[in-house]
């Protein structure tokens, strides 16, 4: 699915120890919606010691389960990303462009410090963050970030497809990303019961093939009538 609107740093976070320029706090030298390069960044002109800002997010622009948060930066000379979820901090890959600015992004399926699939509460205390580096000389001595960002991707809808005949065989050459086959014993009140985002009902009188060739859904019909006329064996496909 796509992404929920970006979170940009709305304030300094437990550790600033970069410089700012073009702004008088360190976290607005980085909010851009687009990036303006050279004209506000934080930086560092010690090419011995490397340094670092963290960065508070606004609240979630979303809710539901999320599938992964991808964190965005860009950066001239030489930095690497830091996260602190909660108490403890992470670093990303140590990214060296040189004398380009670049964008760069690290994506976490999970939360390193819970080791579990991210929330919104998770993303509510989540703090994000550059660490930088001079390489010696370059840039008139500076390292930069000039933009910093998080994506958060919700969890794609369940979709269940209710068909007379199922097999797993024709799933599978269609090469969809995840395919999950729930035991027939599941009745199709017990599926609804579950609370996923996304109950449609697929007519039977298509097989699956051709079900998913035509995109033939039928999502208009009675609860009741779905149990009366169906055999409950059910099929999780999960789309993205």
């Amino acid at each position: 699915m796509a992404a929920e609107p970006a979170l940009r740093p709305e304030s300094d976070g437990d550790v600033i120890q970069l410089l700012p320029s073009g702004a008088a706090n360190n976290w607005e030298c980085v909010k851009d919606v687009s990036p303006d390069d050279g004209i506000s960044y934080v930086y560092n002109s010690d090419f011995v010691t490397w340094k670092r800002d963290l960065y508070e997010l606004p609240v979630r622009n979303g809710s539901g389960a999320i599938e992964k948060i991808e964190v965005h930066y860009r950066i001239f000379i030489q930095g690497k990303l830091v996260i602190k979820p909660d108490t403890t901090e992470y670093e990303g890959s140590v990214r060296s462009p040189g004398l380009f600015w670049t964008d760069y992004y690290e994506t976490y399926t999970l939360n390193p410090e819970t080791s579990a699939a991210w929330t919104t509460a998770d993303i509510a205390k989540l703090q994000i963050g550059i660490s930088l580096l001079d390489i010696g000389g370059k840039g008139g001595g500076n390292a930069y970030c000039t933009q910093m960002y998080v994506l958060v991707y919700p969890l794609g809808a369940e979709i269940y497809l209710v068909t007379e005949t199922v097999a797993l065989s024709e799933v599978l050459p269609k090469r969809l990303r995840s395919v999950k086959v729930v035991s027939s014993s599941v009745s199709f009140a017990d599926a609804v019961s579950k609370r996923l985002r996304s109950v449609k009902v697929i007519s039977t009188t298509l097989s699956l093939v051709e079900t998913i060739v035509k995109r033939f859904i039928i999502s208009s019909y009675a609860f009741k009538t779905v149990i009366a006329r169906l055999h409950n064996r059910i099929t999780t496909i999960r789309r993205q």
